[in-house]
């Protein structure tokens, strides 16, 4: 007969957070998320990310540099500015549409995201154009 401590070297304890697998879970398996995700909230996800796009796009033309790379910044300000206050955050104002089945107060949104946009957008003009001032002396 083996020993406990010849038996843990065969087959060593799970770590801390490691679920083992029994023979009961083989039947019901758990999920941690249930449900699949809603065809219609992946075209309410794709139309705000299509609006961050946009603005952010038109925000780094407005307020410059005039270079492509250069919209990553706003576009990703506006986009994590509409998740941080309208999805996380859950604050809405004004009045609400009926969009793909969900009620979204759009004009709000897309006000946050020209917001965060020109945020981002200007933090970026500050912080490209100090930089090239210090290379430049």
């Amino acid at each position: 007969m083996a020993s406990s401590s010849s038996l843990r070297e065969l087959h060593p304890l799970p770590a801390a957070g490691v679920h083992r697998l029994e023979h009961h879970d083989l039947a019901e398996p758990e999920r941690s998320y249930h449900h699949a995700m809603p065809t219609n909230a992946y075209a309410l996800f794709l139309t705000f990310a299509t609006m961050a796009v946009v603005i952010g796009c038109v925000t780094a033309w407005v307020v410059g540099p005039r270079r492509r790379a250069a919209a990553v910044v706003p576009v990703l300000g506006a986009f994590l500015a509409m998740y941080v206050i309208g999805h996380r955050g859950g604050i809405h104002a004004g009045p609400s549409v009926d969009l793909f089945g969900y009620q979204v107060t759009l004009f709000f949104d897309v006000g946050v995201a020209v917001l965060g946009a020109t945020i981002a957008a200007v933090a970026q003009c500050l912080l490209v154009g100090r930089r090239n001032r210090g290379s430049a002396a």
